[in-house]
């Protein structure tokens, strides 16, 4: 086999694979020849959990960094969601807390990629002076340690899980 110099720059792309969902795949073309004859060689690798592993990695660099920087807890807050929003593709981020006089959660900040079409859930939420027992961050909050859980609707209903699931939201993660 003989290879042409210069050849062979990687390229990534995207690639939906048999269920659907989407791969980052690294791709390289090589001219070549084979026997005399002319050929091309491709590589294609299945690069999407490195780049996932990258993408959090940069994530904790930001987060690390903007908590630094910051002079408040609510400034800290909204970096902090504005970050794990960006480096994780996620389309809402919210932040509760306990509130030292009643010890109940209640809404710090919420930040979206597209707030326009997740008015609805943004508003509903910071509105919630305290998530009624049911309630997603209610229940993750009881649990005291991360959870995830797939269909932000399964046995639930009121005016935020409304606004989620006409928004398109479909997941909740907390931590």
């Amino acid at each position: 086999v003989e290879q042409k110099p210069g050849d062979g720059e990687a390229t990534v792309t995207q690639h939906r694979g048999k269920g659907g969902r989407l791969r980052d795949v690294s791709v390289v073309l090589q001219e070549s020849s084979f026997g005399g004859q002319p050929a091309l060689l491709l590589a294609a690798q299945d690069i999407t959990r490195h780049q996932r592993a990258e993408r959090v990695i940069k994530t904790q660099h930001a987060v690390t960094h903007a908590l630094a920087r910051s002079q408040s807890t609510q400034r800290a807050a909204r970096e902090l969601l504005l970050e794990v929003c960006r480096g994780l593709d996620w389309a809402v981020g919210v932040i509760w807390l306990a509130d030292p006089q009643t010890g109940r959660q209640r809404c710090l900040d919420t930040v979206s990629r597209n707030p326009e079409r997740f008015s609805e859930f943004l508003r509903e939420t910071a509105l919630a002076k305290s998530p009624a027992d049911g309630d997603l961050p209610a229940d993750f909050w009881s649990a005291g340690r991360a959870r995830w859980q797939p269909d932000v609707a399964a046995g639930r209903s009121g005016a935020r899980v409304e606004a989620a699931v006409s928004a398109g939201l479909r997941g909740v993660v907390s931590v």
